[in-house]
């Protein structure tokens, strides 16, 4: 008898069990997330301003700017193909202006940005190379191209002679900061009834060579340069512009310094020394101890007056034996200028057969004619 209510109290548990297991919530059916998939996608769709905003890395000229910051950032997913074609619209829409603008260091500024190395010693001896300071970077251009100082009384040029074409060889001798130097230089002077060509060469062993060159016209004011060039490392060269009456011009520098007025009679820094000989070997006699000379000098950057004091006659001993030779001087003005020193003998055409620079900081620079010989 006993049995029988254990019997119902078991029924009425399982009972009770299987009422609250019909009442709980049905399991989780694993294909739930594929139905609620496309709520989410539709959810998380990009904002509307990350469109606009996708063009500052797609112009040209910003992406290339941009590259090395692009490298180090995590990439975002790539845009829809409307937000593509909103971005190219907005790209074609958008000024060039809004482009960094280019560094002046890639430009015309990286010549000053980058200082160059002194003048040597091989820059220093070269006889037409008494180099000037150039206008400072910051000096207006309309000062730098006024014309300088009008040449003072002096300039005779009514009559010249030009010598025979030669090939002149000399010995440099140098006093570069203490130390004793020696060079070899080398003046080719061609010309013909109407056009000229020098060409000066000096070579320093260790160092290299260094040349200057002049090219231009003979006419009845003596040699009317066209253009002036300078090489060492690298070539500089002045051009001479003259007007069409062939009365003034300009001067025109490749190394982008100001641009210069052409004067009357203006040489260049290897021209001057043969005009100079001209004009003596073509009337000796007005020129006597104490005339003054005065010319535009054109160098490779700049130009200036330059006045030039005749001196005596004197006897000069060189490699090449003795000479008499009349001497001009043309003594520094400014602080840095150059003192240079020429002798002209009559007994070769007025030639130059000795040339010596001093430079402000007393380095000299002593050149002497050794042997003359005709022009290959």
């Amino acid at each position: 008898m006993r049995v029988l209510p254990l019997l119902a109290l078991t029924a009425v548990v399982l009972l009770a069990h299987d009422a609250l297991l019909r009442t709980a919530p049905a399991p989780i059916n694993p294909a739930l997330p594929n139905r609620a998939q496309p709520f989410n996608t539709r959810a998380i769709a990009p904002a509307p301003t990350a469109l606009e905003q996708a063009p500052a890395t797609a112009t040209p000229i910003e992406t290339a700017v941009a590259t090395h910051a692009e490298a180090t950032t995590v990439a975002a997913p790539p845009p829809s193909g409307e937000a593509r074609g909103a971005a190219r619209r907005h790209a074609r829409s958008s000024p060039r202006a809004a482009a960094p603008a280019a560094s002046p260091g890639l430009h015309g500024n990286s010549t000053r940005a980058v200082a160059q190395p002194p003048d040597d010693a091989m820059a220093s001896i070269t006889s037409a190379g008494a180099t000037e300071p150039a206008p400072a970077a910051g000096t207006p251009a309309s000062l730098a191209t006024q014309a300088p100082a009008a040449p003072a009384q002096g300039l005779h040029a009514a009559a010249f002679k030009v010598a025979a074409p030669v090939r002149l060889l000399y010995e440099v001798h140098a006093d570069v900061r203490g130390l004793a130097l020696d060079a070899r230089a080398e003046l080719l002077w061609r010309h013909d009834d109407n056009a000229y060509d020098a060409r000066l060469d000096l070579t320093l062993p260790l160092v290299g060579t260094r040349t200057q060159t002049s090219v231009g016209h003979i006419t009845a004011a003596g040699l009317a340069p066209t253009r002036f060039s300078d090489k060492a490392r690298s070539e500089l060269a002045a051009h001479f512009e003259r007007a069409p009456d062939g009365v003034g011009g300009k001067i025109i520098f490749s190394a982008n310094t100001p641009t210069a007025l052409l004067l009357a009679g203006a040489q260049d820094r290897l021209s001057v020394f043969l005009q100079l000989g001209a004009m003596l070997a073509g009337a000796p006699d007005q020129y006597h101890s104490g005339t003054t000379i005065n010319l535009q000098i054109v160098g490779p950057r700049d130009a200036d007056i330059w006045q030039f004091t005749v001196g005596d006659m004197e006897q000069l001993h060189l490699p090449i034996g003795d000479l008499e030779a009349v001497s001009l001087t043309r003594n520094p003005k400014r602080e840095f200028d150059s003192k240079v020193e020429i002798w002209l003998a009559p007994s070769m055409g007025y030639l130059p057969v000795r040339i010596r620079l001093t430079q402000a900081n007393g380095d000299s620079f002593d050149q002497r004619l050794r042997v003359s010989e005709s022009p290959q």
